[in-house]
């Protein structure tokens, strides 16, 4: 009787045009015993390997593509720079020649003069330095930040899910996790 229920789910998950809810299969089949637990085990091993499989697959297509995005890339590198050059002596002989048009595509040049350009991030100190020594300092900004790590450490869970701090007061604004139990299936 287990057995043919068995077949009969199994039947109807490996038919795609067959859509059940998760409420119709609990209907129809419950794990009652090591038996039917074992057979769920089983039709997960087979369909992580089956995934496994396809991602296999797919990681050598990858591969290729990857490869041959390459090749692409510098095959278009090399003809790029040779259009570039070709068109800076078209106009170094006529600056006004700022486009080259053929029935395949075009080749443009824009002439942008020099800007002031934001710092990254690492010479940012050194600007800022620059900034209050010499009468910018209303353009330096000081922002506040938690150094929650730290601060966690002090913080404490009480049995009726209130936060508290070390010298235990009642911290506001500190958003607290469900717990629960959790479950781990490995095949």
């Amino acid at each position: 009787m287990l057995a043919n229920k068995l077949e009969q789910l199994d039947e109807q998950l490996q038919d795609n045009s067959v859509e059940l809810t998760k409420e119709e299969v609990v209907e129809q089949f419950k794990i009652d015993g090591l038996d039917s637990a074992d057979w769920a085990l089983r039709k997960i091993a087979i369909n992580n390997k089956a995934l496994q499989e396809k991602e296999e697959l797919f990681a050598k297509y990858e591969q290729w593509i990857k490869a041959e995005r390459a090749k692409t890339e510098r095959d278009n590198s090399f003809f790029e720079y040779l259009l570039t050059d070709y068109h800076a002596r078209i106009l170094a002989e006529n600056p006004k020649q700022k486009s080259i048009s053929t029935p395949n595509g075009k080749v443009q040049s824009t002439t942008r003069k020099p800007a002031i350009v934001k710092p990254e991030k690492d010479s940012l100190p050194q600007l800022i330095e620059y900034a209050e020594q010499n009468e910018f300092a209303d353009f330096v900004e000081v922002k506040k930040e938690l150094k929650w790590t730290e601060f966690k450490k002090e913080l404490t869970l009480t049995d009726d899910l209130k936060v508290v701090d070390s010298n235990g007061q009642v911290v506001p604004n500190i958003p607290i996790s469900e717990g629960g139990t959790t479950f781990k299936i490995t095949t």
